[in-house]
């Protein structure tokens, strides 16, 4: 049934074999990792090193070695307190690795960096936006460098004459010259009391600026508009606007175009079930394309879903364990099984595999691991981190 279900919903999208391509262009822009953007900042890779942050702190697991753990390198230390390497304040924007250094903003507003194995942390830039506002206070702060520029993103709830607004800004500093002014990238002011979100994805000399609005305090309704911003021309063009059948999940983007998930959670009395729609924004047709909705069915414990570059998958998001079922665009099962542990969370899609997060506050302990499943599916799911720590 279901594979019936996705070959309506796939029919509607354009076939992508690979999970990370980068197409030509004569500008190289190569900072962000996209392949990790759906973890928001939380997950990146070096060599054959990743790096992920989880409750201020900093992991690493070495492909090389098979080892993984805190990144403190110092003998003498507890790992209980700030002063240990491994501790960071990332102000919920993540990690990025520029240059062969770890960066990440903290207060909401200094550019910090430190070495790979750790050490030498050090303040780079107090960051300021023109307007004297404050950087990075409101929801859902990110930054992203790329290109040698660094892009700063944030939702700021404020009142204007007597109104209440959500404004969406994106704000581009110079890498090689941090001291001066901020360039405006994107900044729109859209109605308060109601949900309001982005996502912003690079991809060669492009910036693509997706905003869903509404939900809560819109009769449940959500509205969308999607951008684009020329890098090399510096300018701002609107693709597309109107309804989105609920919340922005994730948006990817390839050569064909920029694919948009959004999921709708349907409550049956007590029960809660999710529902789905892609709309894929073609780079040729210059339109929006829209899928069928396809609806999990609740009996099956899916009740959340995954979306990567090529791939599609249902997961569970209950505390039941952790089942999940993947399948590629056309709607061809690959694969399905179920890992130990709760909130299995798709944080990207590399050459090695899938990568998933579970992130558990389940008082008085916090755990948090980094799974890998890999593509073929007679290889075991791998857990490249596991730490553990008692929140009393």
């Amino acid at each position: 049934m279901l594979k019936k279900i996705f070959a309506t919903f796939m029919s509607f999208m354009m076939i992508c074999c690979s999970c990370a391509q980068k197409g030509q262009t004569d500008v190289v822009f190569d900072d962000v990792q996209s392949e990790y953007a759906t973890s928001n900042g939380s997950l990146c890779k070096e060599g054959n090193v990743y790096y992920a942050t989880a409750n201020k702190r900093l992991f690493y697991y070495d492909e090389a070695t098979k080892t993984s753990g805190l990144l403190c390198g110092r003998a003498d230390c507890n790992h209980e307190d700030m002063s240990c390497d491994a501790y960071i304040d990332p102000s919920g924007a993540g990690i990025q690795i520029y240059q062969e250094k770890i960066y990440w903003i903290e207060n909401l507003s200094f550019l910090c960096r430190m070495d790979l194995d750790g050490r030498n942390h050090e303040q780079v830039q107090l960051l300021t936006r023109p307007d004297n506002h404050p950087l990075m206070v409101g929801l859902n702060p990110r930054f992203s460098i790329y290109g040698d520029h660094l892009y700063v993103s944030v939702v700021k709830e404020k009142v204007t004459a007597g109104k209440a607004e959500n404004e969406v800004s994106v704000y581009r500093y110079n890498m090689a010259d941090l001291d001066a002014e901020a360039h405006e990238v994107f900044r729109k002011n859209y109605l308060g009391g109601q949900e309001c979100n982005y996502h912003c994805r690079f991809y060669q000399d492009m910036i693509y600026i997706m905003v869903d609005y509404g939900g809560v305090g819109n009769d449940g309704q959500f509205e969308g508009e999607l951008y684009q911003y020329d890098l090399k021309k510096e300018s701002l063009e609107q693709l597309w606007a109107g309804g989105l059948h609920g919340h922005v999940f994730n948006v990817v983007v390839n050569e064909e175009g920029v694919h948009v998930l959004a999921n709708k959670g349907i409550y049956e009395g007590e029960t809660r079930r999710t529902s789905s729609r892609v709309y894929t924004y073609g780079v040729e047709e210059q339109n929006m394309q829209i899928s069928e909705v396809v609806d999990i069915p609740q009996e099956e414990g899916f009740l959340g879903t995954g979306f990567e570059n090529g791939y599609f998958m249902f997961l569970p998001g209950v505390l039941r364990g952790s089942p999940y079922r993947i399948y590629d665009w056309d709607g061809n099962l690959l694969r399905e099984g179920k890992v130990s542990g709760n909130f299995l969370y798709c944080i990207g899609c590399d050459d090695t595999g899938w990568l998933f997060k579970q992130d558990d506050s389940n008082y008085p302990i916090w755990s948090y691991k980094v799974i890998r499943i890999p593509f073929d599916p007679e290889e075991e799911e791998e857990i490249l981190i596991r730490y553990s720590v008692s929140m009393i």
